[in-house]
């Protein structure tokens, strides 16, 4: 019993608890504890009576220490908890007469903790500490048939050091098809479904790192074919080792990693005439996958040992997760490739079917009754899935599944904002959702906060940073400049507390020069355009340096073109007064960027088939050039461009089909006033707000891109006059000349 004495102390002493013992009462503690427990516990989570615990050997408790202290890569003390696991096991291994198994154990052990130090980039830690280690463990594996099982393990660890360390990607590469070689022998015993793909994967990982360099490497002139070339045919390998498996007809999960990794691989790398293949191989693959689900009712798939014999578990719903996560990573692929090749209907199906996807909470981890349980799957919120295997048919064996790391599911959700921002390429009405998913995707990374592990931060910086370059193109196409230059001072900022301005300084001068451009200051146009060149040819920035450069270069010829119009004064003699010479250089220079924008995508392929019409000397090729630009800007619903095409198109009918330029101006002056449509107002939503002045707003139409509503107004005021319509043509004069103060406003600032 306990004693409460009465003070008036307002922080009393908290009373003691007493021991029961036999003698107090009829039960003892512990039989006391088995009352108050939930009746749905199994019996095995029971905790034992602590007189039947017996003393833990030595060796087993330090090697059970590194399970029991280790934090995870976010945690402040993770490198502790690395260096006190390193300890127990050195001390476990100056123990007398340890056995093999437990010395190979305690020596892999040591290798595992220096490969995650290293990784960490702490110092402290030397790497002939882990080559030792991984020596002295191969050797015990190889010595004792029982301990083959490590032998994998440690020559992927070996392939791994070598290559992340010290620099010899040939010895990894070497190793990982050695051991290929060994677990493929028909000879050997069959080898676990886990640690043949694992070492696939790690074959793979090395020659796609192996890729990368070649890339990287100054002295490469020989392009991607050759590293990529090697990387897919490992990913082929492993995809028929898939197929190989029994028993047939199951929903393999590894054939839909090995079509999901190809077209990672070929999107990378840039090949984009081969992704269109590679990502309709991999929807027939999911395809297939979702028959089988619907043919297979039970398939003999096992995540863990204590889920085996449970009669509620649900094979299908343990499988939700692993292959929901690969199919956001390849709709995501395929709306970035169509978004790429210009198809905006195919593109925006795909984007519509991944936020379905995304809504449903796919990438939720979920327990074998279905039920969604954030402990289920360990190191799921890091990106860490399992694929589980079928067991053999003569043995039923448990198979352990293959453990893979993937995008984190609160990476994958940011991604989804910036891909919706990228897919959604027109900027007309008044909430275009091209702003609404970039301002959406940063208001959700403010929310969530700062993301755990150094990869993943640098990872979610550079997704905030591509969506404020989002935010900063929609509001310079619906001239919204202070919003464009209160962005781009915030991205500047972001960039340098990240140490990322070297990656981004040429794509952040080319928006810096399309600002300028668009506010018709071409001196600091022309030279952010010159820097933005510049920056690019570094090749600082990956695959998006060479898109950065080509529009640069283009945005360049662009405004000579306009510089050399205004100086010939806009007639058709104008280029005997600027010069032959000249704008022949022009036009070479202006067809080779032609050329260099078609490899480039749809919407530089359009600006190239803009520039060929500029420079065309016979009016019927520039149409031609002009016919497959609007096509291009509709089937990509990019009506910024389109507006520009309308206009450039229009200014070929003025003196011959007055009625033809007359609809095509009007649908283009539509266009350049949707392009800064404000949103409506909750007084104009209910009716209660000032219908006078947004009537006067409408009749002068002061918005949108007003340098091309101006001309599209000073066009159709001269036609007006044509057709004798003198008092609509002083009326649209008179909104001209008011828009003009409007620009006139924006160039003082």
């Amino acid at each position: 019993m306990s004693i409460r004495v009465a003070s008036n102390d307002l922080n009393p002493r908290p009373s003691k608890r007493l021991r029961y013992s036999s003698a107090d009462s009829p039960t003892s503690c512990h039989a006391r504890n088995l009352l108050d427990l939930p009746s749905d516990v199994p019996s095995q989570c029971i905790p034992a009576p602590t007189s039947h615990l017996r003393r833990i050997p030595s060796d087993a408790l330090l090697l059970s220490i590194p399970a029991l202290i280790l934090h995870p890569s976010t945690h402040r003390m993770h490198l502790q908890s690395i260096a006190l696991a390193r300890h127990a096991l050195r001390r476990c291994l100056v123990l007398p007469s340890l056995d093999p198994a437990k010395e190979c154990r305690a020596w892999t052990g040591i290798a595992e903790l220096g490969m995650m130090w290293l990784d960490t980039g702490a110092s402290g830690l030397a790497l002939g500490e882990v080559e030792q280690a991984l020596t002295k463990a191969i050797t015990i594996s190889q010595r004792h048939p029982a301990l083959r099982l490590y032998t994998p393990h440690l020559m992927v660890l070996s392939a791994r050091l070598a290559q992340r360390y010290q620099n010899n990607s040939k010895f990894a590469i070497s190793t990982l098809r050695r051991l290929l070689t060994t677990l493929a022998c028909k000879s050997t015993i069959d080898t676990p479904s886990n640690v043949l793909f694992g070492a696939h994967l790690e074959l793979i990982h090395c020659l796609a790192r192996a890729a990368e360099e070649e890339v990287m490497s100054p002295s490469s002139s020989t392009g991607t074919g050759g590293g990529v070339g090697k990387c897919l045919v490992a990913i082929q390998a492993m995809r028929n080792a898939a197929d190989a498996l029994e028993p047939a007809g199951w929903p393999n999960v590894v054939v839909l990693l090995s079509t999901v990794i190809k077209l990672q691989l070929l999107v990378r790398h840039g090949m984009w005439s081969t992704v269109g293949d590679a990502l309709a191989d991999a929807e027939k693959a999911f395809e297939a996958f979702d028959a089988s689900l619907r043919t297979v009712p039970s398939p003999p798939l096992e995540l863990s040992p204590t889920t085996t014999n449970s009669p509620t578990s649900n094979p299908t719903a343990t499988l939700d997760p692993v292959p929901g996560t690969l199919r956001t990573h390849l709709l995501m692929l395929g709306v970035l490739y169509h978004t790429y090749a210009g198809d905006a209907q195919t593109a925006s199906t795909r984007l519509r079917s991944l936020h379905e996807l995304l809504d449903t909470g796919i990438l939720e981890p979920r327990s074998p009754t279905g039920d969604a349980r954030l402990g289920f799957l360990e190191g799921w919120n890091e990106g860490v899935i399992e694929i589980p295997f079928p067991s053999s048919n003569s043995s039923s064996i448990w198979t352990p599944p293959l453990r893979i790391r993937t995008t984190p599911p609160r990476v994958l959700h940011a991604l989804a904002f910036l891909l919706s921002a990228v897919a959604k390429r027109d900027a007309v009405g008044r909430a275009p959702k091209k702003g609404v998913f970039a301002r959406a995707g940063l208001e959700l990374r403010e929310l969530v906060g700062p993301f755990g592990g150094t990869g993943n931060s640098i990872r979610l910086a550079r997704i905030k940073a591509d969506l404020m370059c989002e935010l900063v193109a929609i509001s310079t196409m619906r001239s919204d400049f202070p919003l464009s230059q209160s962005t781009l001072d915030n991205l500047i900022s972001h960039l340098l507390t990240y140490a990322l301005f070297d990656m981004y300084a040429g794509r952040v001068t080319l928006l810096h020069a399309q600002l300028a451009h668009a506010r018709g200051d071409r001196e600091r146009a022309r030279k952010c355009y010159g820097v933005a060149m510049s920056l690019a040819g570094q090749g600082k920035g990956g695959k998006m340096d060479e898109w950065v450069g080509c529009a640069a270069r283009a945005g360049e010829v662009w405004i000579r073109i306009g510089e050399f119009r205004r100086l010939g004064g806009g007639d058709d003699r104008a280029e005997d007064r600027i010069g032959r010479k000249e704008m022949d250089e022009l036009r070479r220079e202006g067809e080779k960027i032609a050329k260099e924008c078609e490899g480039h995508g749809a919407a530089l392929h359009a600006v190239g088939e803009l520039l060929r019409a500029c420079l065309a000397e016979e009016i019927l090729k520039g149409k031609q050039h002009l016919r497959r630009a609007l096509d291009l800007a509709t089937r990509a619903q990019d009506n910024h461009l389109r507006a520009l095409v309308l206009a450039l198109s229009a200014s070929h009918y003025l003196h011959t089909a007055r009625d033809h330029a007359l609809t095509m101006l009007g649908t283009c002056g539509q266009l350049a006033t949707g392009l800064g449509a404000a949103p409506k107002d909750k007084g104009a939503l209910q009716g209660t707000g000032d219908k006078n002045k947004k009537e006067k707003e409408k009749s002068e139409g002061i918005s949108g891109n007003l340098p091309l509503s101006i001309w599209v107004g000073e066009r159709m005021a001269e036609l007006w006059r044509l057709e004798g319509d003198v008092g609509r043509a002083e009326r649209q004069e008179g909104v001209n000349e008011r828009m003009r103060g409007v620009v006139d406003a924006w160039r003082r600032r």
